[in-house]
C-alpha cells in the first residue's frame, strides 16, 4: 500500500463522500497518484520523501504536521489542493453520480450513466477549487523558501498572514 499525505476522511471537510470498500481502494489510489503528480513537483522529492518517511514513522514535525494540515488560521495545508485535485481527477475517470446522500457509483444495471455535461460541470468545479487552495500553497512554500532568516515558523506564518490578500487566502484576524 502506498503511504498517503492525507486519509480519505479528510475529504469530509471539502465534499460529501459515499464509499463502500472496494471504492475506497480505487479512491486511495487515485489520492496517491494525485499527490504524486502534483504535490511531489511542488515540495521536491527531498520534502515530499521527508514527509512519506515521516508518516510512515508515525513522527511528523510540528512544521510539516503544518504543511500537511495547516494551523486552522492563516494556511490550510497540502489537504484542501490534494481533496479538490484528487476530486477532479476522479470526476472525469469514474462513472459517479452525486446525490444528497454524497457520491454514488453508477453500477449496477438499473444505473445511467450521467451526461458528459454535468460531468465536466463537476469536474470544472472541482479545478476552480483546487487551483484556489493551490495558490495558497505555492504562496506559502515561497515564503518559507525565500524568508531564511525567520527562525521561527511562526515568524514564517506571521509573514505568509502579512502579506495574504483578499478573496483567495485567509487574513489574520478577520
Amino acid at each position: 500500500m502506498n503511504t498517503l499525505l492525507i486519509e480519505i476522511t479528510a475529504f469530509d471537510q471539502y465534499y460529501s463522500l459515499g464509499f463502500g470498500v472496494k471504492d475506497r481502494e480505487k479512491f486511495n489510489q487515485q489520492i496517491f497518484e494525485t499527490q504524486f503528480q502534483y504535490i511531489r513537483p511542488l515540495l521536491g522529492q527531498e520534502k515530499y520523501t521527508e514527509l512519506i518517511t515521516q508518516i510512515k514513522a508515525g513522527n511528523v514535525t510540528p512544521e510539516n504536521e503544518i504543511l500537511l494540515n495547516g494551523d486552522e488560521t492563516t494556511f490550510l495545508g497540502i489537504a484542501p489542493f490534494l481533496v479538490w485535485q484528487t476530486l477532479a481527477k476522479f470526476f472525469q475517470l469514474y462513472g459517479i453520480e452525486v446525490e444528497r446522500g454524497g457520491i454514488k457509483f453508477l453500477l449496477d444495471e438499473n444505473s445511467e450513466n450521467i451526461d458528459s455535461k454535468t460531468r465536466q460541470s463537476l469536474v470544472e468545479s472541482a479545478l476552480r477549487n483546487a487551483d484556489i487552495y493551490k495558490a495558497e500553497l505555492e504562496r506559502y512554500l515561497k515564503l518559507n523558501e525565500l524568508d531564511e532568516k525567520s527562525s521561527t515558523h511562526e515568524q514564517k506564518l506571521n509573514s505568509f498572514t502579512s502579506t495574504a490578500t483578499k478573496g483567495y487566502y485567509r487574513i489574520k484576524g478577520r
